[in-house]
């Protein structure tokens, strides 16, 4: 099992239009979704092991090796279109 693959940041401290609200401003902890999720995984149909996490935070994180071990990637290089 994989550990925790988001920025592991609390929510309720992140400022809203300008403030920190608490937690029961606008039922957040209890009418919206969870914040630091895993929200996109993908497994390349190329490569056995090669995996992608998405996270609902900004992160992508990369396994080469079927989950044991993974990099963080925040900086993305441009990528070409595919032709059709």
């Amino acid at each position: 099992m994989s550990g925790d693959l988001t920025r592991q940041i609390d929510r309720n401290k992140l400022p809203v239009m300008g403030k920190v609200w608490p937690a029961d401003a606008v039922a957040k902890n209890a009418s919206t979704s969870f914040y630091g999720n895993i929200v996109s995984l993908s497994e390349s149909p190329l490569v056995d092991g090669l995996l992608y996490v998405g996270t609902d935070d900004g992160l992508v994180q990369v396994s080469e090796d079927g989950g044991k071990n993974w990099r963080r990637e925040e900086k993305f290089r441009a990528c070409r279109s595919r032709p059709t």
